[in-house]
């Protein structure tokens, strides 16, 4: 799961399903402005979602710091416990 998809990404995949969708509509073509939007739209799509991965644990953080200082405990202990210790036994080393 992506951290933060509804905020930073998923105007952008809509963008770029929508764009696609309509090149697709008129045939596919491999040059004019269709095929520039669509090109364009898929890029940022992916810029996005890079930047989500390559900042995944900065933005989780920051959701959590949110979260107490919204005073809202439950939201901040829900996302504790979904995240949990789902990645220990990548660096777990068995002696």
């Amino acid at each position: 799961m992506i951290p933060r998809w509804n905020d930073i990404v998923s105007d952008k995949h809509k963008l770029a399903r929508d764009t696609y969708l309509a090149w697709s509509v008129i045939g596919k073509p491999r040059h004019g402005p269709e095929y520039w939007l669509m090109q364009r739209a898929r890029a940022q799509f992916k810029l996005a979602i890079s930047y989500c991965k390559m900042h995944e644990d900065t933005i989780r953080a920051d959701t959590y710091a949110n979260a107490l200082a919204d005073k809202n405990y439950n939201k901040f202990w829900s996302a504790i416990r979904k995240s949990g210790n789902d990645r220990s036994t990548l660096y777990a080393s068995p002696v």
